[in-house]
């Protein structure tokens, strides 16, 4: 189990925690999953797309950027 130390930061005005610092030396492993959940949670109600519909979109995008800079670099007929 990992040594437990953690330093709350309270807002003066409320007095109520609002922060958490800690050493990531000691808790970096841990930290990286804790972001994992946070970026989770706060894309939870985001619209989602199907895997295939969404690599045809990366492709149909690579396609656009690349006639975008065939047509820039060699200039328009």
């Amino acid at each position: 189990m990992l040594p437990y130390e953690r330093h709350l930061l309270s807002d003066r005005q409320k007095n109520k925690k609002r922060f958490v610092q800690i050493d990531l030396s000691i808790y970096g492993e841990v930290w990286e999953d804790f972001m994992d959940v946070l970026l989770a949670s706060a894309h939870q109600h985001e619209e989602t797309i199907d895997l295939d519909d969404f690599i045809e979109e990366l492709k149909s995008n690579e396609l656009e950027q690349i006639n975008h800079r065939l047509y820039f670099n060699l200039g328009a007929a």
